[in-house]
């Protein structure tokens, strides 16, 4: 299935859960939504989204929760988008997962009306449009860039090997202490073109990565961190380091996705085994975030594949990136 397909599935389970929740009777409406609030919370697409969140949200907006939820109070709302973004997510969390019933919904929603007289279908209402009709607007936003992102890769990747490896791979090796630089301005290169503006190695606390990205009006980044594979000097534990590195990168970005995208130099064929894949790609799920491990085989073989030796294959396996110490 692919990617735009997988999404599209994910977004109509939001949107049935969303649709079953204002639809059902007043009664069960806090339950309809402890339906939905378990969904995002057990989807591998918006768990890591949801836990981005919160690492954000928590404990910095945990007392304008208190007093919204627990003593009904019209606190005001912040301007900024991941501000409220993140007071709603923990205003949701609570009313889900605490000891509520469905009338806490419509008395917050109440509240928010000041002196204007409603109906509590209007409470219902306003409640919805403050703080959880942003949250999924947010969340399926946050969904469609991880994808859209994901199919440029997959796209650059088949590019690379049908029009540019040969090029590529003679820009590398003419100018080895520099090759990694060129080789992501070539990345850089193709995704300006697709509409994303790359801030090229921004210093973060844990040093420069390589590649920031965001699309116009966009405030989700796009981390991607570059290496070379080449079996000698850049083998395996450069690999592991760049995966440490990134990890590094994503918490201080509180980003839900990053990407470790490595050209190979090398005749041997490298595969990440991480049990788990999305998109195409090998995936590994590590402090509440996906990793995408990309890998781009630009090596110039001289001889068609059917009179080269036997290929070696060379494996980096979970165990050995999630043990490097970050």
């Amino acid at each position: 299935m692919l990617t735009y397909d997988l999404v599209e599935l994910e977004k109509q389970k939001l949107e049935d859960h969303y649709n079953r929740y204002k639809q059902t009777n007043e009664q069960y409406k806090r339950l309809q939504l402890v339906y939905l609030w378990e969904f995002i919370q057990k989807s591998p697409f918006f768990s890591p989204i949801c836990k981005a969140i919160r690492e954000k949200a928590f404990p910095r907006f945990d007392q304008q929760r208190y007093w919204i939820v627990w003593n009904q109070q019209a606190n005001p709302l912040y301007g900024e988008e991941e501000d409220r973004i993140g007071l709603s997510y923990l205003i949701i969390e609570d009313i889900s997962t605490g000891n509520h019933d469905s009338t806490i919904i419509y008395r917050i929603g109440k509240k928010y009306t000041g002196n204007t007289e409603g109906s509590s279908q209007d409470h219902f209402n306003l409640f919805n449009e403050l703080f959880l009709d942003p949250l999924k607007v947010y969340l399926i936003q946050k969904l469609k860039r991880s994808a859209a992102i994901t199919e440029l890769l997959k796209k650059y990747k088949h590019r690379t090997s049908w029009y540019t490896k040969n090029s590529l791979y003679q820009l590398a090796i003419n100018d080895p202490s520099r090759a990694e630089r060129h080789l992501m301005t070539d990345l850089c290169g193709y995704l300006y073109d697709n509409g994303i503006v790359a801030y090229a190695e921004p210093l973060s606390p844990s040093g420069r990565i390589d590649y920031v990205g965001t699309a116009s009006g966009n405030p989700v980044k796009i981390l991607i961190e570059g290496k070379i594979f080449d079996g000698d000097s850049r083998d395996k534990a450069h690999l592991i380091k760049g995966f440490e590195q990134l990890r590094h990168y994503s918490k201080e970005y509180n980003e839900p996705c990053a990407y470790l995208f490595v050209f190979n130099l090398s005749p041997r064929h490298l595969v990440f085994e991480t049990r788990e894949t999305r998109d195409g790609f090998p995936v590994l799920p590590v402090d509440n975030r996906i990793i995408y491990l990309v890998v781009v085989d630009i090596f110039n073989h001289d001889q068609p594949a059917s009179k080269r030796p036997k290929e070696v294959t060379i494996e980096i396996r979970r165990e050995e990136l999630i043990k490097a110490p970050v």
